[in-house]
């Protein structure tokens, strides 16, 4: 989820964020979870060796995280997907390393049209569902305002 506050300055200035195209479905993880899951399997009896797939619990699309963080804001966001090469201009043309956003769009490339896999590890290890995209947005409201 914290990726997201690569929407900082967009979000700051015309509200606008711009997204490379296609919209894929992601089952983003709340770092707290992550944190919670670690310190659970850390130092709980009957992890060794086992490993444990983390994610969020509800896949959601980029589209829908933007309406979410702006419902957190109260204020209307605008999604806007481009081509790939303004994205790739757009990122290069903040500093992002070249290398990074190659990575960005490999991703892209082996994810599309595979559906987003939502595991219950969160559930299974703390007792509790994860945190949602919507518990994040709340609690950084203030820093995108």
């Amino acid at each position: 989820m914290d990726n997201r506050f690569a929407w900082l300055h967009a979000v700051r200035g015309d509200g606008v964020i711009r997204v490379p195209e296609g919209d894929p479905a992601s089952a983003l993880v709340h770092v707290r979870d992550i944190a919670e899951v670690a310190a659970t399997v850390l130092t709980g009896d009957g992890h060794a060796g086992k490993t444990y797939p983390i994610t969020g619990g509800e896949a959601l699309t980029t589209r829908r995280q933007v309406e979410i963080l702006g419902d957190a804001l109260g204020r209307r966001l605008t999604y806007v997907e481009e081509p790939e090469a303004a994205s790739r201009a757009r990122m290069l043309g903040y500093g992002w390393p070249a290398s990074a956003v190659d990575g960005i769009f490999e991703l892209k490339r082996q994810s599309a049209g595979k559906e987003e896999i939502v595991f219950g590890t969160v559930r299974e290890l703390l007792g509790r569902a994860p945190l949602t995209f919507a518990d994040w947005a709340r609690e950084h409201a203030a820093t995108f305002a």
